[in-house]
């Protein structure tokens, strides 16, 4: 099944994505430290191949991954929150990547349903 508006969503999910790995990596920045490469060559990559993999992969388990990796995030943002301490504006970022996070997580979950209820997945 190939679904325009599941790769559409993707991409605009992984552009999200992207955006919280260059708020956070500025912080880092600006507190002195040096963030990782990682996030900045992988977010791009894993965003396009996801947009792009709705037909290979099959929206039911596209969907379920994104879920899955939508709920590590959560947790990990979580941790990071309690390690925050009294910055202010890193405690910011870490709170509206989560909300982010939740309401990804809602999206696909919906998404999920609704090709369920409809008979197009199992």
């Amino acid at each position: 099944m190939d679904d325009i508006y599941i790769s559409r969503a993707l991409e605009r999910v992984a552009m999200i994505e992207q955006q919280h790995v260059d708020n956070l990596a500025e912080k880092i920045r600006d507190l002195g430290g040096h963030p990782t490469k990682l996030g900045d060559v992988l977010a791009p990559v894993l965003g396009q191949v996801l947009g792009k993999a709705t037909a290979a992969a099959g929206p039911e388990r596209l969907l379920w991954l994104d879920i899955q990796l939508e709920e590590k995030a959560m947790k990990d943002y979580k941790d990071f929150l309690v390690k925050a301490g009294g910055e202010k504006e890193m405690f910011n970022i870490l709170w509206n990547n989560l909300i982010d996070e939740d309401l990804h997580t809602a999206w696909f979950t919906n998404k999920l349903r609704e090709l369920k209820e409809i008979g197009l997945i199992h």
